[in-house]
């Protein structure tokens, strides 16, 4: 089979994955990190397949024990709501929205689709929906009984999850929780953008055994002056994959480095490539020999990965660019770890060879 004949079966596949690959009923067993502290995912699977963001999720949630809280973009899975519904039976569930969930009619397994507003607003779950000035709120991370944090570039979507190429990642310890559940009562409080004063992140540098993770949040703990700080200190390897990338600070810094010898690969979303901005970027790069090149299929790729050197990845919500630095509400990670820059480097690599 050739290439370009591979990559229009993947797509097909992929969305009709969408709707014929949904499944709800994943395994109730308990969560387990299977000995690490840190795990990640990577999408789109079929929701049956245990590697999945979805499936993944709906145990990372079934797991709870004292309480839940959430902060979505955006979120139209029923099987989600339905199980944030269920735990706000025993617990304390408290679930910040981007935007109201519209209502969807892709088939799922029941008799007749619930809508996920429905769900959680008839539910005893705490709803906040964002009242943002300007920008959005773009976070997609859960805390689970103060321990637990998922985030990552999916948001709670049919097509985040089984459509679009994104990755999850769940950390275990109690002081990154922390620093999340601060975030998010910014947020339940109405606290939204840049039009108030931040509290600050309790513990933006964490030892973890072989781990240093640091945690960041926009427009509070000037995200983008983190994330050029790692740039400037690659020595061989930058590689990325990105949904959107405008930013000038964060383009002139990776060419820095390319005069310094490091080399560059990225990958694009195609959506965005007739845009001035992004084809700014793009042409940069290139002209000065990074291997760079835009996906050519129709699936998203959300991804906002960077990974430095092969020992360290920075993935969340933000994307490479000045809204994300300055107006919207969205939070990233810095993971120091090989194990964990090599996993995603596996997923750079793979869609690298995709397209």
């Amino acid at each position: 089979m050739s290439k370009w004949l591979q990559r229009i079966v993947v797509s097909i596949l992929l969305g009709v994955g969408i709707v014929f690959g949904f499944n709800s009923n994943v395994s109730a067993t308990a969560y387990s990190f299977q000995g690490g502290q840190i795990k990640a995912v990577f999408g789109p699977h079929d929701s049956t397949d245990n590697q999945s963001p979805y499936y993944q999720l709906y145990k990372f949630l079934n797991s709870a024990k004292k309480s839940i809280h959430c902060s979505c973009y955006e979120f139209n899975i029923e099987t989600l709501a339905q199980i944030l519904a269920n735990k706000a039976e025993t617990m304390p569930v408290h679930i910040v929205l981007g935007e109201k969930p519209e209502s969807k009619t892709i088939p799922v397994d029941s008799d007749e689709p619930w809508d996920a507003w429905q769900i959680l607003s008839n539910s005893k779950v705490n709803l906040t929906l964002a009242a943002n000035k300007s920008g959005i709120m773009h976070n997609k991370f859960c805390v689970v009984d103060s321990q637990k944090v998922w985030t990552g570039s999916a948001n709670f979507t049919y097509t985040s999850m089984f459509r679009d190429f994104n990755n999850g990642i769940m950390v275990n310890d109690p002081q990154v929780a922390l620093n999340y559940l601060t975030e998010f009562k910014e947020e339940e409080r109405g606290n939204f953008g840049s039009a108030y004063q931040p509290f600050p992140t309790p513990h933006p540098e964490v030892e973890m055994g072989q781990s240093t993770i640091e945690t960041y949040f926009s427009p509070d703990d000037r995200v983008m002056s983190q994330i050029l700080s790692e740039i400037r200190g690659a020595e061989n390897t930058i590689e990325f994959m990105i949904f959107a990338f405008s930013s000038e600070k964060m383009l002139d810094s990776i060419l820095a480095k390319m005069e310094q010898g490091v080399k560059v690969r990225g990958i694009f979303d195609n959506r965005f490539r007739n845009s001035d901005w992004s084809k700014k970027v793009f042409e940069a790069l290139k002209a000065k020999g990074a291997e760079v090149k835009y996906d050519d299929m129709p699936n998203l790729v959300h991804h906002k990965v960077m990974i430095i050197d092969r020992k360290t990845v920075i993935t969340g919500s933000y994307n490479f660019s000045q809204n994300a630095e300055k107006e919207n509400d969205e939070n990233i990670l810095i993971i120091h770890n090989p194990r964990v820059a090599q996993k995603y480097n596996k997923e750079f690599w793979i869609l690298w060879d995709m397209f």
